[in-house]
């Protein structure tokens, strides 16, 4: 495919930045087909504007938003539906779409799309994740992804219990901090702890569930997040039920910035692996893959 020239460019990403309601494979095949269209001649003028374009594309309102499930409060996104619907949890993982900032998966405001930010840092391109990678990621990716979010549920539980030893004489431990990392609440132990042990067990049997399409990365990337911010409380308060009366400040840094970490490097790992056994010719079961030519990962697009 030719490269599209500034202006053209531009209308892919406005459109691109309209397309909300889809998940990233339906949006990603939406972006082809406009990227095709311009490359052929035809001009964004032509088209009408981003948001008309983008609002033939969606087509009617989903059921969501006329049940009043999905949509805004002055100006605000709101979702009622949640972690469980699959097309919702895409929105947290979409390097198709340039907006960094999305509606929450659940409730008012708005989530962090970390594919937007994968494509900022230059990890991926856009158009590095559509349906031909996702049938060429070998098994071997999204199993690590798996077996990451188990092995940090048993580091949360270890933790757990390291603090639950070295509660005070009442019981209790710390249950909230002050931005530099020292404990500023307490709380009854069982009430603290078992939480993060259940919700880090939960995520990562429900990260390692079967799954299609989008949710064969997202599932688990989003389960291994949960487990990264599970096991960065357990760490974070074991330390400080041991050293109460200090700031924790590199503790709390970390128990921030991992879970993002861990589901951007969660996804990014297996599109790359899905990119490169695409350049090798072969798919994820190891058989040669049917005529499929991409840029190895990592090259320029110019050229595509």
């Amino acid at each position: 495919m030719s490269t599209l020239d500034p202006s053209a460019a531009e209308y892919v990403d406005d459109v691109a930045a309209h397309l909300g309601p889809l998940s990233a494979t339906a949006r990603e095949a939406a972006l082809a087909d406009l990227r095709e269209i311009l490359a052929e001649g035809v001009t964004p003028g032509d088209l009408g504007s981003a948001a008309d374009y983008a609002a033939a594309v969606v087509g009617p309102s989903s059921p969501a938003a006329a049940d009043g499930r999905q949509g805004t409060i002055l100006g605000v996104p709101y979702d009622s539906r949640g972690a469980t619907d699959a097309a919702v949890r895409s929105r947290l993982w979409d390097p198709s779409n340039p907006a960094i900032f999305v509606p929450h998966v659940i409730g008012v405001g708005w989530s962090v799309n970390l594919g937007a930010v994968a494509v900022k840092l230059g990890r991926l391109r856009p158009d590095d994740y559509d349906a031909d990678v996702l049938g060429a990621i070998p098994a071997w990716a999204t199993g690590l992804v798996r077996a990451y979010s188990v092995g940090v549920a048993m580091k949360t539980a270890v933790f757990a219990a390291a603090a639950w030893r070295n509660a005070d004489a009442e019981g209790r431990v710390p249950s909230h901090f002050t931005l530099l990392g020292k404990p500023d609440r307490w709380g009854d132990r069982r009430t603290v702890l078992i939480p993060y042990v259940v919700a880090a067990v939960g995520a990562a049997v429900w990260a390692a569930r079967s799954a299609t399409g989008d949710d064969r990365l997202i599932r688990p990337a989003l389960g291994g997040f949960i487990n990264a911010a599970m096991a960065g409380t357990a760490v974070h308060t074991e330390l400080a039920a041991r050293k109460p009366h200090r700031n924790h400040p590199l503790t709390a840094l970390m128990k921030a910035v991992t879970p993002p970490a861990i589901a951007i490097a969660a996804t990014v790992l297996p599109v790359r692996a899905g990119l490169r056994a695409l350049w090798s010719g072969t798919s994820s079961s190891g058989a040669p893959s049917p005529g499929t030519s991409r840029p190895s990962p990592g090259t320029s697009s110019e050229g595509k």
